[in-house]
């Protein structure tokens, strides 16, 4: 038997000859609202606090660089760099999010953010004391944060598209 949208409004609690059915809709959990777990999806596929968690997964890679605890281009520091993408990537593939590519960019954009404001809380002691000079250089740090995070997302949220168009296809 096909659907329409016609017994969608119908299982919704009204009907064009009957109206709303405020009664039915109290009583009935049910009849409330289109509310399942894919109708509530979030705009950006995962929750922002999910987001956020996930780009936090970025922040101490490029910080123990510049710190000197591992050295840039080291296989650790690529496995820094790109295993938190790769988790992005995995999580946004299993949770199905709708849009892949912008919660994977969208992690990117906050990873980038994230990392702006802790290079910039932590400048003197990654850099040295603080002379006027800096200020431009703080100043330019900030938009090449985003932009590194940026990249990182959508390179990782290209990837997490393809996944999807990929096992789409196979489940049809």
């Amino acid at each position: 038997m096909k659907s329409t949208a016609g017994d969608a409004v119908v299982a919704w609690g009204w009907t064009p000859a009957a109206g709303p059915d405020p009664y039915r809709d109290r009583m009935s959990d049910t009849a409330t609202a289109p509310t399942s777990a894919p109708a509530r999806a979030h705009r950006l596929g995962l929750p922002v606090l999910a987001l956020v968690g996930l780009a936090l997964l970025r922040v101490p890679g490029p910080l123990l660089e510049d710190l000197g605890v591992i050295r840039s281009g080291d296989p650790i520091a690529w496995a820094l760099a790109w295993a938190p993408v790769v988790v992005w990537v995995l999580v946004v593939v299993l949770r199905k999010a709708a849009r892949p590519f912008l919660t994977v960019l969208t992690t990117g954009l906050i990873s980038g953010a994230l990392l702006v404001l802790t290079y910039q809380l932590f400048w003197e002691q990654l850099f040295g004391d603080f002379t006027s000079a800096d200020l431009t250089i703080r100043l330019i740090a900030i938009p090449g944060g985003l932009v590194n995070g940026a990249l990182f997302g959508a390179i990782g949220g290209l990837v997490a598209a393809g996944i999807r168009v990929i096992v789409t296809r196979r489940d049809r």
